[in-house]
């Protein structure tokens, strides 16, 4: 199963504090401004309901193809997989 997100992960300057921050990135490839719109508030909502922390982390999320279908919960379902082999937990 390919995902549907890409998730880059850096640690937070520490000039910038311990709070981490989201970006959430739809290229052109996606479709047009609708479909990258729709892509990048799944994104959030998935994002939004993790049951992670994302203290001292900074995280970029790129959309890929099938972001746009997805469901909040399928993508959030991806996510944790995802986030868990980066090994980001509480």
């Amino acid at each position: 199963m390919s995902s549907s997100v890409i998730v880059i992960m850096r640690p937070t300057p520490e000039q910038r504090g311990q709070y981490g921050r989201a970006a959430f990135v739809a290229g052109k490839k996606l479709g047009n401004a609708p479909t990258r719109n729709r892509a990048k508030r799944v994104m959030r909502e998935a994002v939004r309901s993790l049951p992670f922390s994302f203290k001292g982390f900074d995280l970029i999320f790129i959309a890929r193809g099938k972001t746009a279908q997805c469901s909040p919960e399928r993508l959030k379902a991806d996510l944790i997989n995802i986030l868990k082999k980066k090994v980001v937990s509480d």
